[in-house]
Formats: structure tokens, sequence, C-alpha cells
């Protein structure tokens, strides 16, 4: 009697992507749902504040502003989370906490990511520092990059740093930097990749 793993491996791979597109999030209320993605350190409410309220001096009040409007139009609490990536991905039916929700209590534990640039068990991988599999990785990394291995093979985060002393010396999250404006300016994610020049050479992309 033999069995047919490969046919047994895509029938798990269904299970997995059918389970991954329930929002089982639903029913909790949404303060509760916050309080428990905000204690995963996995949100930034002082970039919140500057970038999606525009109000560098509201941070106090961004938590609430999340809830009542940022949620409604698709915004998200951490700079390293695309809620509208991250559902089209699974089929999602989520709001954008529900969705961070799923991935800070099931997504990051089994390795899916967050937003192209940060692969979490990369990340665990490349750290020096024992990280526990049962809190995500991207809080930690959010919390002190330093501390930790790097988000993703293609951003080489110590030549960044190296290479750009500006984005050092104002002690900003690289890979955040990176995103936001790293690459409106035209930087590098490492010494061998130039985005721009890739996307103007293959403009089909």
């Amino acid at each position: 009697m033999s069995f047919d793993t490969a046919g047994i491996r895509r029938g798990l791979k269904r299970v997995a992507r059918f389970v991954l597109s329930v929002n089982w999030f639903r029913p909790i209320p949404d303060r509760l749902k916050l309080f428990v993605v905000a204690r995963s350190g996995v949100c930034d409410w002082d970039w919140y504040a500057r970038f999606i309220m525009r109000d560098p001096d509201a941070l106090a009040d961004a938590p609430l502003h999340f809830l009542r409007h940022g949620n409604v139009e698709g915004k998200s609490p951490s700079p390293l989370f695309d809620p509208a990536w991250y559902v089209q991905r699974f089929s999602l039916q989520a709001s954008p906490l529900d969705a961070l929700m799923q991935y800070v209590i099931v997504g990051d534990l089994i390795g899916l990511s967050p937003i192209p640039w940060f692969l979490p068990n990369y990340c665990r991988a490349t750290s020096t520092v024992a990280v526990s599999p049962f809190k995500p990785v991207l809080g930690r990394y959010l919390r002190s990059y330093s501390t930790i291995g790097s988000p993703h093979p293609l951003f080489d985060q110590a030549w960044y740093l190296e290479h750009y002393p500006d984005v050092r010396t104002g002690g900003v999250n690289p890979l955040q930097h990176f995103l936001y404006d790293g690459i409106p300016e035209g930087r590098l994610p490492n010494p061998y990749f130039a985005p721009a020049w890739y996307l103007e050479t293959y403009p089909d992309l």
C-alpha cells in the first residue's frame, strides 16, 4: 500500500488556504483586538500619527483615530504591515485590524509575510539572539532592529546603515526608512540591486 504524498501535500495546502481565508476574529470587540496587537509590539503610533494622521503631535490620539477612522479607511497601525496586500494573498475578507490580528496570532508563527520585504522565518534564522517562536518577530524587529536578524535576504541592513549614515544617526528603523523614504530617494537595499533601474529596465513588472 503506497501513499500519494504529493496529493496529501496539495490537500493540506488547500485546507491551510481555506483556514487562512476565514476571518475568525470578526466577532471579537475591536478594542480587545487592538489591545492584543498593540501588546505584540507591531504597532507604531508615532509613525501612524506622522504618516497617516499627518500630525506628529497627535500621538496620544492615534489608537482611537485608528479605531474610528483608520481601520475603516484601510490603514494600518504598523509601518511594516500592508493589510491590502496581506488579505489579497489569502482572499481574506477582513478589516485591517482583523488581518493584523490574524497575522499576530497565526501568520507570524507559521512564517507568513506582513509585507513583501519582511520574512519572519528569515529574520529568526539570521538572528544572533534567541527569538521566541510564539511572539511575533515583527514586533521585536520594530522595537529593536539592532538586536535581531535581517528582515529579508535582499535587504542588507548593516550595509544600508553604513552606506547611509543619516539613517544610522537618525535612529530610524532601516527597513522602514528604505520603504517610505529610501525608495523614493533612489537609495539601494544592498550594493547589488537598484530597484529604480530594475523597474525602468523591465517596465512590464
